[in-house]
């Protein structure tokens, strides 16, 4: 693992994961949310987080939704702020912040809430199913998504929902230790080298 993969995961722990947003001619920091802060940031949205975040990408880019987008990125820049510091915000990023640099500011959301950043930074394995991918149903919205977690991971609803950081939730449900099913293989990867390195020793063996 990198520096900068382990600075990753490590400030993802602590709670100091951020990434910098410009509106207007501040900078502000976007920290990873907890569900209850993304309840904030989605507003009326009732639907899952996924289709939360599309439907606020795409208004953002409406000059007509200013003050909604406003009001969802005031949120994002806030977490773990009073609520006299959202409200400031608000009031900044409505009458100073370009469509450019809000349209920005979801990009860079997004990538927080999703964990993209978290997940390139750590080694995941893979495996594949011999009989097919298995179907699944349900968590169509942020309470199924709520359920999940607690069942997967034996959490308690407080710790799901104003605890742990959304995007750490996804982690360790993605990367606990798990039993592969009797249809499953595990994937190994090869790096190159490694790849003509055995291929020599193959030929080698059977000349």
């Amino acid at each position: 693992m990198s520096n900068n993969a382990a600075k990753v995961v490590a400030d993802s722990l602590l709670r100091t994961y951020y990434k910098e947003v410009k509106l207007g001619k501040f900078t502000y920091k976007i920290y990873q949310p907890t569900i209850k802060d993304l309840l904030n940031i989605l507003g009326d949205s009732q639907v899952s987080i996924n289709e939360g975040m599309k439907r606020m990408g795409l208004i953002a880019q409406m000059p007509e939704h200013i003050e909604e987008c406003a009001r969802a990125i005031s949120y994002a820049v806030s977490v773990n702020k009073p609520e006299v510091y959202r409200k400031m915000a608000y009031q900044y990023i409505t009458h100073y912040a370009t469509m450019e640099q809000i349209v920005n500011a979801f990009v860079v959301l997004s990538g927080v809430i999703n964990g993209k950043e978290l997940f390139d930074s750590v080694k995941m394995d893979k495996f594949r199913s011999k009989n097919g991918t298995a179907e699944t149903i349900g968590a169509n919205s942020i309470f199924g998504a709520m359920g999940s977690l607690m069942d997967s991971l034996h959490l308690t609803y407080k710790e799901v929902f104003e605890t742990i950081p959304y995007p750490c939730l996804l982690m360790m449900n993605a990367d606990k230790l798990r039993v592969l099913g009797a249809g499953e293989d595990k994937l190994v990867e090869v790096s190159t080298e490694e790849f003509f390195r055995m291929r020599a020793e193959r030929r080698g063996n059977n000349g």
